[in-house]
């Protein structure tokens, strides 16, 4: 069985996150836009971002200094969204969800793990 739990996905006791297309895109700014494939987010912070990005390579290291800005932009974008999951969508619904912002906090603060 699946449901939602604290937001973030039980199945088999174990919790994942969810992040419905956009993630990357969270580390540079704030948008709720509904992009319908990977290789459209690609092309949006190729263009307006970061000229060097490619899904394929590990990141991490550019994007690290961006950590808290993904973060606040997730726990914004989940905000924008609450009233659409407050009238029974489902988050796979939604143009755009993610929370791996709770996950990365829980990692970057694992004294305030539950």
């Amino acid at each position: 069985m699946v449901k939602i739990l604290n937001r973030l996905i039980l199945h088999d006791n174990k919790k994942y996150v969810l992040s419905v297309v956009l993630i990357d895109l969270l580390h540079f700014e704030k948008k709720r836009k509904p992009f319908t494939k990977c290789e459209e987010i690609i092309s949006y912070i190729k263009k307006e971002h970061f000229h060097d990005y490619d899904k394929s390579t590990n990141a991490y290291l550019l994007l690290k200094d961006r950590t808290i800005t993904a973060i606040e932009n997730g726990e914004w974008l989940m905000n924008q969204n609450q009233n659409d999951i407050d009238r029974g969508m489902k988050i796979f619904e939604l143009a755009a969800y993610t929370d791996v912002h709770i996950l990365v906090q829980k990692l970057l603060n694992p004294e305030k793990i539950d």
